[in-house]
Parts: C-alpha cells; structure tokens; sequence
C-alpha cells in the first residue's frame, strides 16, 4: 500500500484518501477504487461519498458512478436517507437519487426532530414535515430541540416560553431565560430570578 498525503477512517469498506492534491478512495486491501479526480473527499455512509469538484459538492456510489451532480455549495450527511444542501445561501433537502425534496428556499435547515424539520426563513424560525407543510408557524426569533416531555422551547420578541409539537402555546413568552424539562420540572429565569415550574407553567 503505498503513501497517501492524507487519509480517513474506513467506512462501508472504502476510505478517502489524498495524493498530491486530489483525493480518491481505497479499499481495505489497499486498491485504489475510485480514482484520484476530487478536489475533497468524504467517506461513504449508506452505499454514497460525498465529493468535492470545482468547488462544488455531489455523491458517488462505491464505482465512482455519480449519481448526485456535483453542483450544490455544501451536502450534509444523510440521515434516513435524506440529506440537508445549500445552494446559493439557500438550504434544502434531497434524497439518495438527488430528488429534491424540501425545496431549496430556507435561509437554513436543522437536522429531523420527531419526524419534523426545523427551518429558518427571514429570520423566523418554525417547523415543516417532509412534505413541505408548516406544522409549526415560522414566527419565533428561535426555536429549539424537543425535550423529554414533548414540548418545544421558543424565543418571541426576546422571552421564552414553550410550545407543543402542534404549536400550541402551553407556557406563555414570558421569561427571560428557559431550560428543558427534566422529570416534570424546568428551571426559568425572571426578572434576575430563578425557579422552577411544572408543564402548566405554575410556580414551585
């Protein structure tokens, strides 16, 4: 096996590695599979690497077939089976056929909450499911990570509450800080004080 000027971890038996100024892909036994033309090289997760080419991302199976072009700005790693891509500062989803699937329209999109997709649009934050549709209104300065208890926390006109998984409003936006839930309980900040209420929002 001969010397490589860069190399990654073996992943589905193949791991990127650079010569000189390209990168290519090799497998256990040292062959060199996929040949030395990509400017970058990620190794392959579920049957596709992630390529760079003239400065622009696509996938290759494990032939080197490309089977997404390479002409999105960035490719994030798939996660069942769909993949977040920024395409001119605007961001989207695309499955392992390069079918687009969330439009490419958000100013940014977060990784699958429950079956949910946390997208920014200017400057509001809500959520959407894998057909497009607003489950949760973009209207929150942010929005975070469901919790435990299956609420979400949020940020309107700089205070915090807590919101459901349908967007019902169960704590009002009164807070100046807010925690997640752990055991029934959430830790909140008001007015330089903090305490802890219970998923009704009453005091203890």
């Amino acid at each position: 096996m001969r010397e490589y000027d860069s190399i990654h971890d073996f992943q589905d038996g193949l791991a990127s590695v650079k010569l000189g100024n390209k990168w290519g892909f090799i497998n256990t036994k040292g062959e060199e599979i996929i040949p030395f033309i990509y400017d970058y090289g990620f190794n392959f997760k579920d049957g596709l690497g992630m390529v760079e080419l003239n400065g622009k991302w696509g996938c290759i199976d494990k032939n080197g077939k490309e089977i997404i072009s390479c002409k999105y700005d960035q490719i994030f790693t798939f996660y069942n089976g769909l993949a977040s891509i920024e395409l001119n500062n605007k961001y989207g989803y695309i499955d392992k056929t390069g079918k687009v699937i969330i439009p490419i329209m958000y100013d940014y999109v977060y990784d699958f909450t429950e079956e949910l997709i946390r997208v920014q649009l200017n400057n509001k934050t809500g959520f959407i499911n894998i057909e497009n549709k607003i489950i949760i209104p973009l209207i929150y300065d942010h929005t975070y990570s469901f919790i435990k208890d299956g609420m979400i926390s949020v940020e309107l006109n700089g205070k915090c509450g807590y919101i459901n998984i349908k967007g019902e409003e169960v704590i009002p936006c009164i807070y100046d800080e807010i925690y997640d839930f752990q055991e029934g309980l959430a830790g909140v900040k008001l007015n330089n004080k903090f305490y802890f209420i219970d998923k009704s929002g009453k005091k203890l």
